[in-house]
């Protein structure tokens, strides 16, 4: 699974969990009506006969309790997974975190690498015996692109 660092998203997510948090739990309509003989009649679809004056109730419906425990564990999972996705989240932020950490620490040193570069001087290594070996100018050339190019990376 993979959210994006920013947060966008996560607010639906809050959402939709706090939503099947109550989903036990609803509100109906309920039409009451007295027919002609003095019947008192309850039913969730409105009367079919004209005459018939219907009341209509909204009642609060809760869930039988076996269904409850069936919700309860629904619910213990979606607060598991809100946990699940809060971590994950707090993890990618510090990820990212580090990431720039170390983008900024690598436009550092290429900068203070091409401020040298720019000084001039020359330029060599070692080779395998340990002697000196000074840097062509064509080599010199491509450090001076290899660092540019670096910085384009890390510095942007």
């Amino acid at each position: 699974m993979s959210y994006a660092v920013n947060g966008h998203g996560y607010a639906m997510r809050y959402i939709t969990i706090v939503v099947l948090l109550f989903i036990p739990f609803s509100m109906a309509e309920v039409y009451v009506w007295v027919d002609e003989k003095g019947k008192k009649h309850f039913s969730d679809k409105k009367p079919a006969a004209a005459k018939t004056q219907a009341k209509v109730r909204e009642v609060f419906i809760e869930a039988p309790p076996e269904i409850d425990e069936i919700v309860l564990q629904r619910q213990r999972n979606l607060l598991g997974l809100l946990e699940s996705v809060e971590a994950q989240s707090e993890q990618e932020k510090r990820q990212a975190k580090t990431l720039r950490n170390k983008k900024k620490n690598s436009c550092a040193k290429v900068r203070r690498a091409i401020a040298k570069d720019n000084l001039g001087g020359v330029y060599y290594s070692y080779d395998s015996k340990g002697n000196k070996k000074v840097w062509p100018h064509e080599q010199r050339e491509a450090y001076s692109a290899k660092l540019l190019k670096s910085k384009q990376n890390f510095c942007s």
